[in-house]
């Protein structure tokens, strides 16, 4: 009898808790098992219960927006334990790992991104997570490592608080997590961007999970928004977009500028950054936009990109859009969507289309990580020669690049990982005149932003000239770096820079046969040839520059390398 009404007891607990958010959390996720490190080549989802209570999953839900599991009647999950979830072909090879049950429709993870969002039996949120392959990183992005959660004490966040497996095997499956740690994960969400569902909403994305009940303050956003802001809600599941409710209607073809710098991510924690995102109506049919720079023959483990310019005079969305190319009858083949949600480009605005925009980042120097786009796949574009096509939504070509790899400058021997730039928007794109390789100094790419070769600006005469005449590489932050400017009236220019003492001895070969953008820079950090730092002293930079059309030029400039007094 006892024991009967103890049963009674932890069942209506189990009970109560049942619509209670973050009360049993995903912790783990494999999304993409093959090739395998050394667990079963199989999907599955691990869940723990954080609650400190006994909890009842029956006819809870998983689901992923397409298919949608449900759990089996008296499924109950005590303190602290774990519990696997896969497909029915995958039961018995998880067996060994820990408790394991089957939904009755496992939703499968896409390996491009997804969102898992586990219901209770009212359909109630309790937890939700959005998987991406950008979060793991490379080495491990190829298959077989799974996405463990760090922190449980911080489910909120779907970004910042998710790490690769450390596991030797490629994931933790029904045991704790191989990041499972107590150390604090401090989250900051930054607005990535805006769109308008209708001219009376505006919906802002964040990279992470926002904190909901702030969100609906209107005064932590700071807007020349001529149409007021009269309310604020977050979005779920994730939490991590705010729509905004305006008293009046935008109009067409004016841009507003919005931030959220002062709505605290999902702890709390305050953002600590500014961010303006701009606002606007997007033009109804996609125009102005062309192709501003090609790179589509990456080093081993590289990603291709496509950057677009929006050289007209209203928003465009993106989501309208798709990339093509042609096949061997010359018709359009192999049509990739641009972005799957709303997503706007805005007049002057670069954006650089991509399937790891983490190599991106660690490949070239970008300047905004935001004006970097991941897209699930892109078409085919050969590495010799091919047609890169942008099309509307009537799958019409918007612009089209029929380029060639002997469109590269001719000094560029090796042509991996060097982009191609449209030196004029306004200058047809098929030209072949209208495009050359990137710069040196820009590491042969501009993704995101204004390109190295860019006729903007240009026609004035050739010169080099230093950002300041003395440096000193103290630590301090001051004039660390001696700075090489220089400018040219059009692309092609290549220059070697070398660097000598007062008694004219050679100490540094700073560049040699460098591909020059229309405007740039190079930096010397004041070491020589074996990364010594030389002593303080005037030293001789010469930079010899030439064109292929036999313009020729020699620079002598001194400079000061000064040392603190003590």
């Amino acid at each position: 009898m006892v024991k009967s009404g103890l049963l009674c007891v932890l069942l209506l607990c189990a009970e109560s808790l049942a619509a209670q958010r973050f009360s049993v959390v995903i912790t783990e996720l494999m999304a993409d098992p093959v090739p395998s490190v050394g667990l079963p080549a199989e999907e599955y989802i691990e869940l723990t219960n954080v609650s400190g209570r006994l909890i009842d999953l029956s006819r809870w839900r998983l689901t992923n927006g397409r298919t949608t599991g449900q759990f089996p009647d008296s499924v109950f999950l005590y303190p602290d334990s774990i519990l696997i979830l896969c497909a029915n072909r995958a039961y018995p090879y998880f067996q060994p790992y820990g408790r394991v049950i089957i939904l009755d429709r496992f939703p499968v993870i896409s390996n491009s991104g997804d969102t898992l969002v586990l219901q209770d039996a009212n359909l109630e949120t309790v937890h939700a997570v959005a998987w991406h392959p950008s979060l793991l990183p490379e080495g491990k992005n190829d298959g077989g490592w799974s996405l463990e959660m760090v922190n449980k004490n911080l489910p909120c966040s779907f970004r910042q608080n998710w790490k690769a497996s450390e596991n030797t095997s490629g994931g933790t499956p029904g045991k704790p997590n191989s990041l499972d740690t107590a150390t604090a994960v401090v989250t900051v969400s930054l607005l990535v961007h805006a769109h308008c569902p209708d001219p009376y909403r505006v919906v802002l994305e964040f990279d992470d999970a926002i904190d909901p009940n702030a969100a609906g303050n209107i005064s932590l956003y700071e807007s020349d928004l001529a149409p007021v802001i009269v309310s604020a809600k977050a979005i779920p599941p994730l939490f991590h977009q705010v729509e905004l409710q305006l008293a009046d209607s935008l109009k067409k073809g004016n841009i507003h500028w919005l931030s959220a710098a002062k709505v605290p991510a999902c702890d709390l924690h305050p953002s600590g950054a500014t961010r303006r995102v701009k606002v606007g109506l997007p033009a109804e049919r996609p125009e102005g936009l062309v192709i501003n720079e090609l790179m589509n023959n990456p080093p081993a483990g590289g990603a291709d990109y496509v950057e677009l310019f929006n050289a007209g005079s209203a928003a465009v969305n993106l989501q309208q859009l798709s990339f093509g190319n042609r096949n061997s009858r010359g018709e359009i083949a192999s049509v990739k969507q641009l972005a799957t949600t709303p997503r706007y480009l805005f007049p002057g605005d670069y954006i650089a289309l991509t399937t790891d925009p983490g190599w991106l980042q660690h490949q070239y120097h970008t300047i905004d990580p935001f004006a970097l786009l991941q897209s699930g796949s892109l078409p085919s574009w050969p590495d010799q020669r091919g047609h890169v096509l942008l099309l509307n939504q009537d799958n019409q070509v918007m612009d089209e690049l029929p380029y060639d790899e002997s469109w590269h400058f001719e000094l560029v021997r090796n042509q991996e990982g060097v982009a191609l730039e449209r030196t004029d928007p306004a200058k047809n794109t098929s030209e072949r005149t209208n495009w050359h390789s990137a710069a040196m100094h820009a590491g042969y790419g501009t993704p995101g932003y204004k390109n190295s070769q860019s006729l903007e600006g240009s026609g004035k005469p050739a010169a080099v000239w230093l950002e300041a005449p003395y440096f000193s590489p103290d630590g301090d932050g001051q004039n660390e770096s001696c700075n090489i400017q220089y400018r040219f009236p059009v692309p092609g220019y290549v220059c070697s820079i070398r660097i000598y003492d007062r008694t004219g001895q050679p100490v540094r070969n700073l560049v040699s046969n460098g591909l020059c953008g229309t405007a740039g820079q190079f930096a010397w950090d004041g070491r020589n040839d074996g990364g010594k730092l030389l002593p303080a002293s005037i030293y001789i930079l010469v930079t010899e520059t030439f064109h292929l059309s036999g313009k020729t030029k020699r620079y002598r400039i001194p400079v000061t390398l000064a040392r603190p007094f003590r």
